[in-house]
């Protein structure tokens, strides 16, 4: 009878470690075509938007059930499911033979980075899937567009008369023409800017920028935030 015990007891132990060794953790990870190593900084959201996928399928993906509790350090499948299948990614970028890609460094902007390659702003978030181009981060891999696609309103810029303004309030000098463009820098009250051109619902002017005057900045023409002052054009 003891025997038979010990024979029992072999046994579910052999049961368990083949449970462990090819449960679904195993199975994930058999499957998993690409991993991520989490850097500090980074959360899953982040990491989605940067493989192209959902929070959701990561959460799925890893067995995380409280998508704010990944750490640095932590490895995690991007690609990949534990039924063998992978998804396909989520509004993919363009493909383009010429394209190259750029590694977000500390201080970067995107709109120093479109700056940078000459393309604008928009069409560098629209390649890259970025819902909101302040949520850059050290270390991303952009994709950097071979050169300028058709242009948008956001890329449309109309003559302005010579002119300049000057800051009734503190405003902000941003990297487009809308509230959802980087903030670049700031006008303090009293502070002049030229006027470099305007936007094509008038709701913006573009500036030379403050950090830099060889850089164009945007801001509103809400007459309540800033005056302009029309400059003398020359007789001809």
């Amino acid at each position: 009878m003891r025997g038979i015990r010990i024979i029992s007891l072999v046994l579910a132990v052999a049961v368990m470690a083949g449970w462990l060794a090819f449960g679904p953790s195993a199975q994930a990870a058999e499957t998993c075509q690409a991993y991520h190593t989490v850097q500090a900084g980074e959360n899953l959201f982040r990491i989605s938007l940067r493989y192209g996928t959902t929070m959701g399928a990561l959460q799925a993906l890893n067995n995380v059930s409280n998508p704010n509790l990944i750490y640095a350090g932590q490895r995690l499948c991007v690609n990949g499911t534990p039924g063998g299948n992978t998804p396909p990614p989520s509004n993919p970028a363009p493909s383009n033979p010429t394209q190259s890609t750029y590694t977000v460094q500390r201080g970067d902007t995107l709109s120093m980075i479109a700056r940078r390659f000459g393309v604008s702003v928009t069409l560098l978030a629209r390649v890259n899937n970025l819902a909101n181009p302040s949520l850059i981060y050290v270390g991303q891999v952009l994709n950097i567009p071979a050169g300028p696609g058709q242009p948008t309103n956001n890329d449309v810029v109309l003559p302005a008369p010579p002119s300049y303004v000057i800051a009734r309030t503190t405003v902000n000098l941003r990297s487009g023409p809308g509230f959802n463009f980087v903030v670049e820098g700031q006008l303090r009250p009293g502070e002049q800017a030229h006027v470099t051109g305007t936007s094509p619902d008038r709701q913006w002017w573009r500036v030379t920028c403050a950090v830099d005057a060889s850089s164009n900045c945007w801001v509103t023409s809400n007459p309540a935030y800033i005056q302009v002052v029309a400059l003398p054009q020359a007789p001809g």
